[in-house]
């Protein structure tokens, strides 16, 4: 069932859908397939931080939230700047790289640097625009919200694309970095997560949503 949390999830994946409306069709990346992987992401991080909630109770919401917009800087760079995000594509498949190396070597910035930046624009909590922009440099130790987002929202991305739900560009799996789960201090690790639980919730959000087709 969709509740009020997924409700306030919604709004801000309006709010992204909006502010791309003129987002650009480029070859090798799909649209329903990047947002099928942000919200599984988000249902994902929301599962994670269930697990952490007793530390710290107000992460939950905000990481469904940020999971949900971890990888909107594509969508900037799909609906501004759509020739040189493919090169981008370009650059990852011939060099078997990260979009975040290739971006990095092309672009000289990043969709998670790009991503915090809109995130701040958006006026949206500080912990949330620091964990976008910090999503692919989870922490050993987390000391503050942002950090523990950041490294939920770590964790989730690489769960979603090990799950195969969706895909958010990459050619190369993410990999979890060492000490990215245990700084969460989850007892039992990601044994708690429930794979067809979360694939039925993706799907129930992506009927809600009016995806453009790819």
């Amino acid at each position: 069932m969709i509740g009020l949390e997924q409700v306030h999830s919604a709004v801000s994946v309006v709010v992204a859908l909006e502010s791309m409306r003129n987002v650009s069709q480029v070859r090798g990346f799909r649209w329903q397939d990047f947002w099928k992987h942000s919200i599984a992401c988000g249902i994902i991080a929301r599962a994670i931080a269930d697990q952490v909630r007793l530390k710290d109770r107000s992460v939950t919401p905000a990481a469904f939230t940020t999971g949900i917009l971890h990888d909107v800087g594509k969508l900037f760079l799909l609906a501004h700047f759509a020739p040189q995000f493919s090169d981008v594509l370009a650059y990852m498949a011939e060099h078997s790289c990260s979009m975040l190396e290739a971006e990095q070597e092309t672009l000289g910035t990043n969709h998670a640097f790009i991503g915090q930046y809109l995130a701040e624009r958006w006026a949206l909590p500080a912990e949330i625009c620091v964990a976008i922009g910090k999503h692919h440099k989870p922490l050993s130790s987390c000391a503050s919200d942002a950090d523990r987002l950041a490294n939920i929202v770590h964790v989730a991305d690489a769960v979603a694309q090990m799950l195969n739900l969706g895909s958010g560009g990459n050619r190369v799996a993410s990999q979890i970095r060492p000490g990215a789960i245990e700084a969460l201090k989850i007892e039992d690790g990601l044994a708690g997560l429930q794979a067809d639980s979360i694939r039925r919730q993706v799907q129930e959000f992506l009927s809600v949503l009016p995806l453009q087709s790819s």
